[in-house]
């Protein structure tokens, strides 16, 4: 009988290790659900009894339907744009160097009119001045003052050019002008074919004088002179062509 009773505490043991009674892990029952204290033999707010076991006499319960609803507040960003006023441009450019551009056009327009109307005006005083001192110096004054203003501002944006060049501008007003190399070169060009002209025509005078002479020393040396000395003066402009050309090639 002894044995008997031992067997059977040692059967209870073992049922004991194998089906243990005592507290259950509360891990069995898994997030979302969480273990709680059963009211009226239910989860508690009526929720659903899951299959995970709680200590304690704890029923594992479902998650209530607020608590897995996120609320999700919808925000709207409202971007405000700036309200924006257009209006024509009363002007033709819309840069200063547009501006400034046309301003230095009209502005060699004017001074070119003014001189011409000055020049007339001093050939006007000079014919009707009738060998008057006076009316004559006028004149020429009139005359000499309208080809240095007409000069000046002809030659006003090649100045500014020039410095700009210098100074390394990058203005676009004066960009259309030329350096004052170009216009030496193009003055050059002008006077030698002046030069030609006159040369061919002091030839002929020349040569005329010196056959119409009919053995008149005097006429023949006047007729030898105008040939020599034109001769002369187109040698001379050739070589200003050549001396200048060179030295606009050195400073290119």
């Amino acid at each position: 009988m002894y044995y008997s009773k031992k067997n059977f505490f040692l059967l209870i043991f073992a049922l004991f290790l194998l089906f243990p009674t005592g507290k259950v892990s509360a891990d069995a029952c898994a997030a979302p659900n969480s273990c709680e204290t059963p009211q009226g033999g239910d989860c508690p707010g009526g929720r659903l009894v899951t299959s995970g076991s709680c200590a304690d006499g704890k029923l594992c319960c479902a998650p209530s339907a607020t608590s897995t609803t996120t609320a999700t507040t919808a925000t709207t960003t409202t971007t405000s744009t700036p309200s924006t006023i257009t209006f024509n441009n009363p002007l033709s450019f819309g840069t200063v160097e547009g501006v400034l551009g046309s301003l230095l056009g009209t502005l060699r327009a004017i001074i070119v009119t003014l001189a011409l109307v000055f020049i007339v005006i001093g050939a006007v005083m000079y014919i009707l001045s009738a060998g008057n001192d006076g009316m004559m110096k006028t004149a020429k004054n009139a005359i000499t003052a309208s080809m240095i203003g007409l000069a000046l501002g002809i030659a006003a944006p090649s100045f500014l050019k020039q410095i700009g060049d210098i100074l390394g501008w990058s203005d676009t007003t004066t960009a259309a002008a030329k350096s004052l190399t170009e216009i030496a070169l193009n003055t050059l060009n002008f006077l030698l074919s002046v030069v030609g002209v006159l040369g061919i025509i002091m030839l002929v005078v020349g040569g005329l004088t010196y056959i119409t002479a009919a053995g008149n020393e005097g006429r023949s040396e006047t007729g030898k002179k105008i040939v020599t000395y034109a001769i002369i003066g187109i040698a001379i402009a050739l070589a200003s062509l050549i001396l200048v050309t060179q030295i606009a090639k050195l400073f290119a």
